[in-house]
């Protein structure tokens, strides 16, 4: 095989985090066949096509990939014999012990060439979409599914949603078609470094795998099973009679000065809390600093509001939205606050006062 640089080096790079950790360099690598390259880490497996054409197949091993990664701009050429690759550049060559395709970690990976995608959208949409819930999308050993964003469709709007137990967001692009499908975070996250220009597809292989498919990746990965959280409960407004709107940047750059104040030795608690000349206060106070800030609210606003966060938290939901204003609606301490951004909302539960 004779390419770019540039070209494989940006491929290697983008596939190779999915070989397997417990391997040595010696066994370890990523796969170049059918003019692609497969990476496989036994939970997702990646395929990335090259521009070239040719009938070789041989297996990368990681120090290989190094070396390609560090050599000189210009043509490379990659050949293998009698489980020795060969990576000669304009530098020079070297050899690199490998081993035979047939010791490659099996890959599922499926002809999607007559299937029917179950879901096609706009790539870059779709990850603007998901980046804005993914910070949810929490890690419970008791609840697998609840490791995932889940995607579902309505046949009006695709709902995206993600929660880790302590925040819940719930993001909406229109959508047409029908879908349900658990993805996993670290296929999404897997899916997103790749770059989605152009569409994306979704392919379900069956009840428990389905492929994510770009002109130039396809993503091949399980799917969580298990009945997901019914998040619409959480952002029924019934009671939720308290609205404040405000400036997300200014309400950001608050939380974000009192978590400096706050003390790592215990837990970190902010109050917001709304003042008598109708703003909202943020404050946090410990053995070490007390920290109060006042917040304009844009919208008639007179009302009683108190409750405990932890900062953190609410940094990552306010983060997750681009909009100017943004609607916080308050019902009382223990229901927490819903942040409503246009399609994006957001669920962040208290902290105990």
């Amino acid at each position: 095989m004779i390419i770019e640089k540039s070209e494989i080096a940006k491929e290697l790079k983008k596939v190779k985090s999915l070989t397997p950790s417990n391997k040595t360099d010696e066994v370890n690598g990523v796969l170049f066949k059918d003019n692609m390259l497969v990476a496989n880490n036994f939970e997702m497996t990646a395929t990335a096509k090259l521009p070239v054409d040719t009938d070789e197949a041989f297996v990368i091993p990681m120090k290989a990939i190094e070396l390609i990664e560090n050599s000189p701009s210009g043509k490379i050429e990659i050949t293998e014999k009698n489980n020795r690759l060969c990576v000669k550049s304009k530098c020079g060559k070297s050899t690199f012990a490998t081993f035979g395709i047939d010791k490659f970690p099996p890959c599922d990976i499926a002809d999607l060439s007559e299937q029917i995608a179950a879901f096609a959208y706009d790539g870059e949409t779709v990850a603007d979409a998901i980046s804005k819930v993914l910070y949810a999308c929490g890690v419970n050993a008791a609840r697998p599914v609840m490791n995932g964003i889940l995607l579902q469709s309505n046949g009006e709007t695709l709902d995206i949603v993600a929660c880790d137990g302590y925040r819940l967001a719930w993001n909406q692009i229109p959508y047409t078609g029908n879908i349900k499908a658990v993805i996993p975070k670290g296929t999404i996250q897997k899916i997103l470094s790749f770059g989605l220009n152009g569409s994306i597809k979704l392919y379900a292989i069956d009840n428990k795998k389905a492929a994510f498919k770009t002109e130039k990746y396809t993503l091949y990965t399980q799917l969580l099973e298990g009945d997901y959280i019914n998040f619409t409960t959480f952002f029924k407004e019934d009671g939720y009679n308290t609205k404040a709107t405000v400036k997300r940047t200014e309400l950001l750059e608050s939380v974000a000065r009192s978590v400096i104040c706050a003390n790592e030795k215990y837990a970190t608690k902010m109050i917001l809390e709304s003042t008598e000349d109708g703003k909202l206060s943020v404050s946090l106070k410990n053995e070490i600093a007390d920290f109060r800030e006042t917040i304009t609210v844009y919208n008639d606003f007179n009302a009683s509001v108190k409750s405990a966060f932890n900062p953190r938290y609410l940094i990552e939901c306010l983060k997750a939205s681009d909009e100017d204003n943004i609607d916080i609606l308050y019902k009382n301490s223990e229901k927490g606050i819903i942040l409503l951004d246009g399609e994006l909302k957001q669920l962040v539960l208290p902290m105990r006062m």
